[in-house]
């Protein structure tokens, strides 16, 4: 470790279980500074001198455990953002759902990452401010990380309660937005699968572009699953589907069916009428026009997700 590197333990309230741990907190090696006491904010540390911060937002006693594995870690990859990570021990009810995201999104996915127990870079935190109160200070904070090419990671550990309490139906609702967010934005930094994103985005648009309206998001879903696909960026290649351009597609996806089957091109009625009174010609151009957008969606997610990690290998190297 350089020694120009200066890490420090920032502890946002001492409740009485880590007033209890401090001793332990403290043989670690790292100073320790109390929010109200030595400093008011993060950005006051930098003024201070230190150049990385081990925030710790919560108390919980099992999570302050492993503040040694973490430290640890933090010294193999000091350019990252590592987090203490909840595992629920829970396999009833909701862990069927937690297992499900898993599987769609990874188990290292930036979700994992919203966390009390994270330690950010201070460098790459200037002109962050902080908006709002725990728990959702970690996700703002981690999609401006995110938009400063920070890599991260999580380190697993078991507890019981794998979320934070969450003091409203507000603040759920912002919580999941930003977690929307956060997969989204750690999608496209990626560098290892731009393809598999780009593939994607174009099952996607196909999907969307299918005659079974109403049941192309729940096909999607099971594609990413069984696929292992990214379902926040098929999801967002599935918007061809919006009524604006679905007016369009129709037309001429029944319009290209006709062509194919050698029907004569009827002009009477509505659209979408016409569409379901000739399914056969509807469903043969779905598949052609489906095929053609989704080609041009994903080739253009793939250009854009390239271009997206040549700025961000830029912003770095800068």
């Amino acid at each position: 470790m350089e020694s120009s590197v200066h890490p420090v333990f920032w502890i946002e309230k001492l409740s009485q279980p880590l007033n209890e741990k401090l001793p332990f907190i403290e043989s670690l090696g790292l100073p320790v500074f109390i929010k109200g006491r030595e400093c008011d904010s993060l950005m006051d540390l930098a003024d201070r001198g230190f150049t990385h911060v081990f925030r710790v937002a919560g108390d919980d006693l099992e999570a302050v455990d492993h503040f040694g594995e973490w430290i640890e870690e933090w010294r193999r990859y000091p350019d990252r953002l590592i987090a203490l990570s909840k595992k629920s021990s829970d396999t009833r009810g909701f862990g069927f759902l937690k297992r499900l995201e898993a599987s769609l999104l990874g188990e290292n996915s930036y979700k994992n990452m919203v966390s009390p127990y994270t330690v950010y870079p201070l460098s790459a935190m200037v002109g962050w401010r902080q908006r709002s109160d725990y728990p959702l200070v970690e996700a703002p904070l981690l999609i401006h990380l995110l938009w400063k090419g920070v890599e991260g990671q999580a380190i697993e550990i078991f507890a019981a309660d794998p979320m934070p309490k969450v003091k409203s139906l507000s603040h759920k609702f912002w919580y999941y937005i930003y977690d929307f967010l956060i997969l989204g934005l750690s999608n496209i930094q990626n560098n290892n699968a731009p393809k598999r994103a780009a593939f994607a985005c174009g099952l996607g648009a196909f999907i969307a572009c299918s005659p079974f309206y109403g049941l192309q998001t729940l096909a999607i879903f099971f594609s990413c699953y069984l696929l292992r696909l990214s379902f926040p960026i098929a999801f967002l290649g599935s918007q061809v589907s919006l009524p604006p351009i679905y007016s369009v597609v129709v037309p001429l996806e029944l319009i290209v069916g006709w062509w194919v089957l050698g029907v004569p091109i009827r002009w009477e009625g509505n659209w979408l009428s016409m569409a379901q009174e000739h399914f056969s010609a509807w469903f043969v151009g779905s598949l052609i026009i489906g095929f053609l957008l989704s080609v041009i969606i994903g080739l253009s997610w793939y250009r854009f997700q390239m271009s997206f990690i040549r700025a961000m290998q830029k912003h770095r190297q800068s």
